[in-house]
């Protein structure tokens, strides 16, 4: 079995979230992880999403959100970042590839599609769910707005906590 993960997941692995911790393990016992060269491109960003639970007033559920906040990383901060990731792929045999031209092709269809439902990340989203899909994988992803898109095209899209429960 094939998986590709999302940014998303990266960054909850850098602050030490467990949840995605498992996520990688669980997949690596199961198959194959790839993550996309954009994703490591994105750590450089002037930003990071990060992931809060609130519980509900109204019906007393724990809901998790993403909020985006901007950030002033170091360069310094950022080649720590990317120094973990480059570890966590020697650990777990991830195979960092980048966006193949038929992966680009797909991504501007995706594009034309969905890129209001996918925001302000549209262009990096589309191509790292462009590249699940030419690699046959399962994506890995904690936005839920990927889900539409893995359904339009015929891919499972799993967030870290189902690929634990499913696995």
């Amino acid at each position: 079995m094939r998986f590709v993960f999302d940014t998303s997941v990266l960054v909850d692995y850098l602050r030490d979230d467990e949840l995605s911790v498992n996520s990688l393990i669980v997949a690596a016992q199961r198959g194959q992880i790839f993550v996309s060269s954009i994703s490591i491109l994105e750590l450089h960003l002037p930003g990071e999403r990060s992931r809060e639970e609130v519980r509900c007033p109204a019906c007393g559920e724990t809901i998790q959100f993403s909020r985006y906040r901007l950030t002033n990383k170091s360069n310094q901060e950022i080649r720590q970042q990317i120094n973990r990731i480059e570890k966590l792929c020697e650990e777990f045999k991830i195979k960092v590839v980048s966006c193949s031209p038929a992966a680009q092709k797909l991504a501007r269809l995706i594009l034309e599609k969905h890129r209001s439902p996918l925001g302000k990340n549209a262009l990096t989203d589309s191509l790292i769910i462009s590249t699940g899909y030419i690699r046959k994988a399962v994506l890995v992803s904690g936005d839920k707005r990927w889900s539409d898109v893995g359904e339009d095209l015929g891919i499972k899209v799993l967030s870290p906590i189902d690929l634990v429960k499913e696995f």
